[in-house]
């Protein structure tokens, strides 16, 4: 389940997972690790932009079925497989 299924925005830090993860802008917000000031300004920038906030929420939903769902990575898996498949075939 994405956690935008609850329409929300996501903030993270800029850490390895989430940096990895989620593109700052697009699918949500990535703030300095141990910033409070900067943590404190992207809740503040959500709270006054709903259309920032329904952006992020859509972009991530988006992002989200697109890449983290059960289906899409076992698609993922799948084109990689077939792609080994016929590099094997081929010799490569």
């Amino acid at each position: 389940v994405c956690s935008s299924d609850l329409g929300v925005p996501l903030i993270a830090t800029r850490s390895a997972g989430p940096g990895a993860l989620i593109e700052d802008g697009s699918d949500g917000l990535l703030v300095p690790i141990d910033d409070r000031a900067a943590l404190t300004a992207a809740i503040r920038r959500l709270l006054g932009d709903a259309d920032l906030r329904q952006r992020l929420a859509a972009g991530g939903q988006r992002r989200c079925e697109a890449e983290f769902t059960e289906a899409a990575v076992v698609a993922s898996y799948k084109a990689l497989f077939e792609r080994m498949l016929a590099e094997r075939r081929r010799g490569t």
